[in-house]
């Protein structure tokens, strides 16, 4: 018999390849597998990009510190029948730089580095990686970093 703690693992585990796969919808393509990524030298992290960010296809948040830290952040609610419908936040933490129109994601503890092309359009960051998986985040109130 299967226990809500190996539930729970089991879903968070889904959940950090949601984040760091991002949540397709009917136009996106999830990728086989992670293209591995170097880091440029010189690579910043820009003023534009650094903020708090809620994809629009998803409850996932995506959060840019202007220090280079990131973190990836789904809100999950699970199971009501075991758990009586908890809610909790499953996040992932990173590093980001970056550096000619792409932004690179990198340090996770058990996944590796991805990047994605990147423009800003009003208050929505787009995120493309090359066909496999395109993004959209608007940013959130109050995060207006320009």
């Amino acid at each position: 018999m299967i226990t809500s703690r190996q539930q729970l693992v089991v879903l968070l585990g889904i959940c950090a390849a949601q984040i760091l796969l991002g949540c397709a919808d009917s136009s996106e393509v999830i990728p086989e597998e992670p293209a591995l990524v170097t880091v440029p030298v010189g690579a910043t992290q820009p003023k534009e990009l650094v903020g708090t960010w809620k994809s629009d296809s998803s409850g996932q948040e995506l959060k840019l510190e202007s220090s280079g830290t990131a973190e990836f952040i789904n809100h999950v609610s699970i199971n009501a029948a075991n758990t009586g419908g908890q809610k909790m936040d499953a996040t992932v933490a990173a590093k980001w730089a970056a550096k000619d129109g792409v932004l690179y994601v990198y340090d996770f503890k058990s996944t590796p580095s991805v990047s994605y092309k990147w423009s800003l359009k009003a208050q929505k960051l787009v995120l493309d990686s090359g066909g496999r998986v395109k993004l959209t985040y608007s940013r959130t109130p109050g995060n207006n970093k320009k």
